[in-house]
């Protein structure tokens, strides 16, 4: 995104001007000056119901209808698992199917936001987007930042303080976990630079890292100002009591204290002439130079619609002096930048949020790909994107609030079948447009977690996570694992992360994991899924021991357990047919078919 940067001298623009400056580079419609405005409460809020008259709207414009509403069944199964990122359990589903209050599905998404399981889901989720699944660096400590994480979206810190507490954290891991961003990415500015704006901003300017692009409006030295905010970042490692701790520091201007910026400057290049390899040297070299540039803002066009100067006050400087004093020293680097980001009016910050987070729910986001704003993207629904950027904002960045507000809409819930004749290109069509709900795989935790529920396994593992009497779970490779008491639920977290790594590194070239879209193949991913802790959760879980128990209802049970529904007659008789043939009752019998139902199509993909 090409920027002019011919401006008066030590003149630093401020965020917002910034920011809708660089929205008329991208051509994307910004509102007025006045409206660019913090929206305020007094503001009309934004409901569902707002939602859907847009969508609506779109659709009468593309000739289009929306499907019809899918059944109760169907839509609890897509909420908990878009929601809580896990099947319902059988007592869940049956509840819920019994129940015929007019509000019961808003209840039920109350319900589902309010519980651990939310915070675990999309923590679990931002925080891949932000570290990836594992790639080059697996020096620190993933799951205490992935743990912070799920703990900030539980208690629904909103999600611009979130987003600066991960891009100023200091201090050490063990004390502050949020670090956990800067150091997965080695603190290297440039790296920093390229992950930053695109899961913040949603834009690649990692294209112009190395030179110039013509057919990209970021070039090279662009990209070095942006990356030269983390250019004073300083990560250091120590181990303590066997414990590898990470600890992150912001180095002093140069203009504050020139001889400890020179011995700085000495001392990397030091390192750098001792570096192991080329490669090594290089990136030191770079930070010594990015540290050593001071990063002095995204320019304004020097002509056009939005150019803009002395537009407000910029908020990194103290309060009651202008843009043009030198204060800006009063906030560290990343100080700086994470205040630009998160500033109020800034275009592409809230729409980002926005875009992914609807991406997350309906599995296209209002422009596709979610992570690269062009001026040539196509906008699905243009007003909705900016009625809930500004909703967003304007409720203080209520993250829970954005995914309530989406799932309680009627797009979530129509139908995801549509006609079976129905042309793929006018398939996809209405799905983009979201006139129907895009069926698509489970990713790998929600497949490894939906196993665990189906089969009753995750519930023991809680039960002995409570007790002193050990309980018998399935262990990768041979042999059982005992568990209980204090720790099992960490031991039954690591048997997850071994079976979901080991199902990544086969199955998907990702090498850094950041991408969520996991595009194995049902047979796959079952193929990893489905191995001894599948057959061993099934033998041993509380599903078919309950089962059992349940007279003529065994097999509702074995699909309520499943696939969260009850089975069809022809369903039904085919599984009856099934028992007869090999000797009726036997608790083998019913493991084989609560074993075909995890292995079908239907339960590996969000319907």
């Amino acid at each position: 995104m090409k920027l002019h940067h011919t401006m008066l001298s030590n003149w630093s623009l401020s965020p917002v001007a910034a920011c809708l400056a660089l929205a008329s580079v991208l051509g994307l419609a910004m509102q007025d000056d006045a409206s660019a405005k913090p929206a305020t409460r007094a503001a009309k809020s934004l409901d569902p119901a707002a939602i859907d008259a847009m969508l609506d709207e779109a659709w009468t414009q593309h000739a289009m209808k929306g499907d019809a509403s899918t059944d109760d069944a169907e839509w609890l199964r897509r909420a908990s698992l878009a929601l809580d990122g896990v099947i319902p359990t059988a007592d869940e589903t049956n509840k819920f199917l019994g129940d015929h209050a007019q509000f019961k599905r808003s209840k039920k998404i109350d319900e589902l936001i309010a519980r651990k399981e939310f915070g675990e889901h999309f923590g679990g989720e931002w925080a891949l987007t932000l570290i990836g699944r594992g790639g080059r660096q697996q020096r620190f400590d993933r799951r205490g930042f992935t743990d912070w994480v799920e703990e900030q979206f539980n208690k629904n810190m909103p999600f611009n303080e979130f987003t600066k507490s991960v891009l100023t954290a200091t201090g050490r891991s063990d004390d502050n976990p949020a670090v956990g961003y800067i150091e997965r990415w080695e603190a290297e500015p440039k790296d920093l630079a390229g992950q930053t704006a695109k899961v913040f901003l949603g834009v690649q300017i990692q294209c112009a890292r190395c030179h110039d692009h013509k057919d990209q409006q970021w070039k090279k030295d662009e990209f070095n100002n942006f990356a030269a905010y983390f250019g004073k970042t300083q990560l250091k490692r120590t181990n303590v009591d066997g414990m590898r701790i990470a600890e992150l520091a912001d180095l002093p201007e140069q203009k504050r204290n020139k001889t400890v910026g020179r011995f700085a400057k000495k001392q990397l290049e030091d390192r750098a002439k001792a570096a192991k390899n080329p490669e090594q040297a290089q990136k030191i070299m770079e930070k010594v130079e990015l540290g050593f540039q001071e990063p002095h803002g995204l320019r304004p066009l020097e002509s056009g619609p939005l150019a803009i100067v002395n537009a407000v006050a910029d908020v990194s400087t103290k309060e009651g002096e202008g843009e043009n004093q030198d204060t800006q020293v009063d906030m560290t680097r990343r100080e700086r930048l994470a205040a630009w980001i998160t500033a109020p009016g800034n275009p592409f910050y809230a729409r980002e949020i926005v875009n992914s987070t609807f991406a997350r729910i309906f599995g296209y986001g209002l422009i596709n790909p979610v992570d690269d704003f062009r001026s040539d993207s196509t906008v699905a629904v243009p007003e909705l994107l900016e009625a809930l950027a500004r909703d967003f904002e304007s409720s203080g960045f209520d993250y829970k609030r954005l995914v309530g507000n989406l799932v309680k809409t009627k797009a979530f819930a129509l139908a995801s079948n549509g006609e079976s004749r129905e042309k793929e290109e006018a398939r996809e069509a209405r799905e983009k447009l979201f006139a129907r709900y895009t069926t698509r795989p489970l990713s790998p935790e929600q497949l490894f977690d939906s196993i665990a529920r189906a089969t009753g396994i995750d519930e023991l593992a809680e039960q002995a996570a409570k007790s002193e009497k050990p309980a018998v779970l399935p262990k990768k490779g041979k042999g059982k694992m005992m568990m209980g008491g204090e720790g099992e639920a960490k031991m039954f977290g690591n048997i997850r992360r071994q079976a979901i790594r080991r199902f990544i590194t086969t199955f998907d070239d990702d090498e850094s994991g950041e991408d969520l879209d996991f595009e194995g193949t049902i047979p796959q991913a079952l193929l990893m899924m489905n191995g001894k802790f599948t057959t061993e959760s099934i033998s041993r879980g509380l599903t078919i021991q309950r089962a059992m128990a349940r007279g003529n209802d065994k097999i509702d049970w074995l699909y309520l357990s499943a696939l969260s529904r009850k089975p069809t007659s022809d369903e039904k008789a085919k599984a009856t047919a099934y028992l007869q043939k090999h000797d009726g009752e036997k608790r083998e019998n019913y493991e084989d078919i609560l074993w075909a139902l995890i292995n079908s199509a239907e339960f590996s993909a969000i319907h």
